[in-house]
């Protein structure tokens, strides 16, 4: 996941411009902050830290999307996330 960062120059201006700049880069870093957060609560367990199914998931499908492009024999060779979940399910 990319993450977009928006910053204002302050241009090392002390006026109200300049502390106006600087707040909205203080709220960016903290959203960015937040946001990297959530993203890693979304991901991992919080007990044990370890990635759980989704970001599992996410990650096979990046890998294996990689595979969608290649030639027949690495596809041949790559799960579908279908079949992971599927088998993942059962008792």
């Amino acid at each position: 996941m990319q993450r977009a960062t928006s910053t204002v120059e302050s241009s090392g201006r002390h006026d109200e411009l300049g502390e106006l700049a600087e707040a909205f880069n203080g709220m960016a870093r903290a959203c960015a902050g937040s946001q990297m957060a959530l993203q890693r609560g979304a991901s991992h367990d919080s007990v044990t830290g370890l990635a759980n199914r989704a970001s599992l998931i996410e990650r096979l499908e990046e890998s294996f999307g990689a595979a969608a492009t290649a030639g027949p024999a690495r596809r041949a060779c790559s799960p579908s996330t279908s079949t992971i979940s599927r088998t993942s399910t059962t008792p």
